[in-house]
């Protein structure tokens, strides 16, 4: 019975029933008891019996809660209290709410105060049959059309969304011609929007290809603002879906039929869409069309990159200051703006953050353009020049700019990006932990699905330094830039447990998926390095290899990378580079050397203020004087690792440590 029926109470009653009806379960007077074959029971499928009964149940009902349930089964399984409330104004629907509180009296339903749900998907189902097949997008069309009426959809964007669904269904074949033409076609535009800062980029392709149906033919004569706005739209949807040509068609149609160079330059920008030559050629002639003096002459793809690697060399050269005054003061704040836009695409992106930043500081740029410029500079170049803790401070700054003009989209980006720099710089795990659910709960209540998956992967990469486990199933993280991600938070958790040939995996998984998907970010690539590097000295040490070939790698190829790096930002890298040197010393026996790299490798994490980092070069530093034989010298040195790794948060670094003290001191 219970496999039949899932335990749902109606459907037991009904299994049941039609059961006893078929003398498969009966009443034997003469053992005084209910008998049953149980193969037969066991026979049964809970479609051939419990639904045909469950829709004479149905029409059995009154009018007005049939109606109810028609109305509710056009929504899914469940439907908002106050979309029936608001609906319930309507006269088509004034019986609603009394209607779907018979459907719970009668079990059909439930209410938990906020949501009537359906006991069941075949309840849902049954109740949505009750609607004639040919009568059901009219159906769903006028119910749509009363929640719009009604403004169900007033401070409340799910609701735009289940009410632009249901007019959809009429779109554009009964609404052509109709007085509600262009208000159904804003609804479908500004749910597009939305659907867009949600990163539901199917949706809201979906919903501006229906906007855009209802313009009609003569649209650039009679509705010139509103199809500029539509197509654009129409571009930044299609794009991001893999619908390329669907994508240019709309941008060409907005380069052909604009009238001036202001509402075209967005198309020009979306059309610039890689690096290829061509999109290089074209932002070229789009920056001429801004005033950019630039050769006229077609230039190949030698002569681009000669001259973008020139201009990129003398702005370096170049004071912050000065940057602000290489922008033309002739020119306005929103054609600097789209001039910024188009040399970002060449590559300048930390010249362009730079003025950005210097632009907002002085209150001169567009608010809008807030979160992009935070995210041009401190996400492209930021952490390579300037104090990590500084970088998280302006990423949730980016973090509230993006939610004060409504970009829930960067804003998700921003807070990632500012969840990462934490766990990196060594932020308490259990205080991230904390924040961390947080950020989910934040995700699931905004519908930010690619947020849900970024914290879910940080979320596992802190509980597994904690020493605790994802509770629920694991969730399969889609996407290359997705797993690269995972792959680099992975090789951190797993250089810390002491996994290192997961390490070595995991890099070489890296390593694929950027080359594979052109995702290799500098950033990541330098602590790539740091975790393969000390995976490969620690496994050195541990097997006791004696083949030169691993610390040849290191000197050669990981050490360098290092090095460069802690020349841009000595508060970030520099610790990281004199652990890895320190290391490679130790393992080629240059023993002063190493000691006196690891005495910097903790001063500088102390000065920055990663003590995690910390905690490795003390740890490694001990192991360094144990393979010395100097037990009591590495024991100092593993008392100050619990220090470090107790202040961290990490429960099983401590506990790691913890054991391994204890066989050191049974040693000594």
């Amino acid at each position: 019975v219970f496999r039949n029926t899932n335990g749902n109470p109606y459907f037991v009653l009904e299994f049941l029933r039609s059961l006893v009806h078929r003398d498969i379960v009966k009443f034997s007077l003469r053992e005084r008891r209910w008998t049953w074959d149980e193969a037969r029971v066991s026979a049964e499928n809970i479609t051939d019996n419990v639904l045909y009964l469950l829709s004479n149940a149905l029409n059995s009902l009154s009018e007005s809660t049939q109606a109810a349930l028609k109305c509710a089964s056009c929504f899914g399984i469940k439907i908002e209290k106050s979309i029936v409330q608001k609906l319930s104004g309507h006269s088509n629907y004034i019986n609603l709410q009394s209607g779907l509180d018979d459907a719970v009296n009668g079990g059909f339903m439930d209410f938990d105060g906020t949501h009537y749900r359906f006991v069941h998907d075949k309840v849902r189902e049954a109740a949505y049959d009750l609607i004639k097949e040919d009568c059901k997008d009219q159906y769903h069309f006028d119910l749509g059309m009363a929640m719009h009426l009604s403004c169900v959809y007033k401070d409340n964007s799910d609701a735009l969304f289940a009410t632009i669904e249901q007019i959809n269904h009429g779109v554009p074949s009964l609404l052509i011609g109709t007085l509600h033409e262009s208000a159904v076609a804003e609804l479908n535009y500004e749910a597009s929007v939305k659907s867009m800062h949600c990163v539901n980029f199917t949706s809201a392709l979906n919903y501006i290809q229906a906007g855009v149906s209802l313009l009609g033919e003569d649209s650039w004569t009679t509705k010139y603002s509103t199809s500029l706005k539509y197509y654009l739209q129409l571009g930044k949807a299609a794009t991001p879906c893999g619908s390329s040509d669907e994508a240019k068609a709309a941008l060409d149609k907005i380069i052909d039929s604009g009238k001036c160079l202001e509402f075209k330059i967005d198309a020009y920008y979306l059309l610039v869409a890689d690096t290829s030559l061509e999109s290089v050629r074209m932002c070229v002639h789009d920056l001429r069309l801004l005033g950019e003096e630039l050769p006229n002459e077609d230039l190949d793809s030698c002569q681009i990159n000669s001259a973008v690697n020139e201009a990129k060399e003398t702005i370096e050269r170049e004071p912050d200051e000065a940057l602000l005054h290489m922008t033309n003061p002739n020119r306005s704040t929103e054609r600097i703006e789209n001039i910024m836009k188009f040399y970002a695409r060449l590559g300048f992106s930390s010249w362009i953050g730079k003025i950005g930043l210097m632009l907002l500081n002085r209150s001169e740029l567009d608010m809008e353009v807030a979160p992009q410029s935070y995210l041009a500079y401190y996400f492209m170049l930021g952490l390579s020049v300037e104090p990590i803790q500084a970088c998280i401070n302006m990423h949730r700054r980016g973090y509230e700019f993006g939610m004060q003009v409504g970009n829930t989209s960067l804003a998700g980006l921003h807070l990632c990006l500012a969840v990462h720099r934490e766990i990196i710089s060594g932020t308490n795990l259990q205080s991230l932990k904390t924040e961390i659910e947080f950020y989910l709960k934040l995700a699931k209540q905004h519908s930010l699905p690619a947020l849900e998956v970024l914290m879910i992967i940080y979320y596992k990469n802190v509980l597994s330094l904690i020493g605790e486990q994802l509770i629920g199933p694991a969730q399969l993280i889609k996407g290359p830039q997705y797993e690269e991600i995972e792959c680099t938070q992975e090789m951190m958790s797993s250089l810390f447990s002491d996994h290192f040939d997961r390490v070595n995996y995991l890099a070489k998984k890296w390593e694929s998926l950027s080359e594979k998907n052109n995702l290799k970010v500098p950033i990541r690539v330098i602590y790539v390095v740091f975790y393969t590097g000390l995976a490969t000295t620690k496994m050195y040490r541990m097997k006791g290899f004696k083949f030169p070939q691993p610390l040849r790698h290191i000197s050669q190829k990981l050490l360098p990378v290092l090095a460069k790096a802690a020349e841009f930002s000595k508060w970030n890298f520099k610790c990281k580079s004199s652990i890895l040197k320190a290391e490679y010393l130790s393992l080629t026996s240059k023993k002063d050397k190493a000691e006196l790299e690891y005495e910097i490798a903790i001063s500088s994490a102390q000065s920055s203020k990663f003590v995690h980092v910390e905690g490795l070069a003390y740890e490694l530093y001990g192991m360094h004087y144990k393979h010395q034989g100097d037990t009591a010298k590495a024991l100092e040195m593993f008392c100050q690792v619990q220090k470090c790794y107790e202040v961290w948060g990490s429960k099983m670094k401590v506990d790691q440590m913890t054991s391994m003290m204890q066989g050191d001191l049974l040693m000594v």
